[in-house]
């Protein structure tokens, strides 16, 4: 069979507009193993895909049809022959083709529309992301300032940072601690700062775990286990990503707890 005599029925096959025993002998030829055949069949399927999206729908207007419909009225009755020698094929294919390559060619610029404005969306939503983001830290501080007992833990650095700081805001109402840091050291991957609640009878319990900004700086906020009892110290380390139960890594800052009424 000659490959590249299929190559019109093959898109039209694709395009649903092959009838049933061309269909059948164009779809045993595929269904043979025909590389080219196939590959053809792939690329037609794809294009037809996207022609639906090609264009804007657009609403004809009432008197298009109208005019048609005088149209063929004027033209000659004819009645098609279907046989498979028919050569009405060739220029049915040439025009779906056309019109497929037309599809093809206003899809790319409105592709090209999609991702710009894709992009924008996404730029968009960094922007809502930050001023949430913003916000929150707002209304932190608000609550902070309001709080009717607001206790402050500073925590110094030690040999390992001589140069870090901390503060922790202690919420003692709302049993939360904020912690704010500054002048830390960024860490190698894999690796993370955590801070450790220590009781009064050596417990070491983890209370989360931060990196730092390129300044050294960073923020969070913590609520204090109802059963943790008495905390003597905070403390804060470095450990391999994603925390540890207990600390391994060197105390980069710590400061003593003294609750105060």
């Amino acid at each position: 069979m000659n490959c590249d005599a299929l190559k019109g029925d093959i898109l039209l096959l694709a395009a649903g507009a092959l009838d049933g025993n061309e269909a059948r002998r164009v779809t045993r030829h595929l269904s043979s193993g025909c590389p080219a055949c196939a590959g053809a069949m792939a690329e037609a399927q794809a294009v037809v895909s996207h022609l639906a999206y090609a264009v804007e729908p657009v609403e004809p207007p009432p008197e298009l049809r109208d005019r048609l419909m005088q149209k063929i009225a004027r033209e000659p009755k004819f009645r098609p022959s279907i046989s498979r020698s028919a050569n009405w094929r060739a220029p049915l294919a040439a025009a779906a083709l056309a019109a497929a390559v037309t599809g093809v060619a206003v899809l790319v610029p409105m592709s090209q529309r999609q991702r710009a404005l894709q992009s924008q969306l996404a730029e968009q939503a960094k922007q809502i992301n930050t001023l949430e983001a913003s916000t929150d830290r707002v209304m932190t501080t608000e609550r902070l300032l309001t709080s009717n007992r607001l206790q402050m833990v500073p925590l110094s650095g030690t040999p390992t940072q001589p140069t870090a700081n901390a503060r922790v805001m202690w919420d003692v109402d709302a049993q939360r601690w904020h912690l704010y840091v500054a002048s830390l050291a960024s860490l190698p991957a894999g690796r993370t700062y955590e801070l450790w609640f220590i009781t009064a009878d050596q417990r070491k319990v983890p209370a989360g775990t931060f990196n730092v900004d390129a300044q050294g700086r960073a923020s969070m906020q913590v609520d204090i286990p109802s059963d943790l009892g008495t905390i003597a110290l905070a403390a804060i380390t470095d450990e391999p990503a994603g925390g540890s139960l207990q600390p391994t890594g060197s105390i980069q800052a710590a400061g003593p707890v003294s609750l105060q009424s």
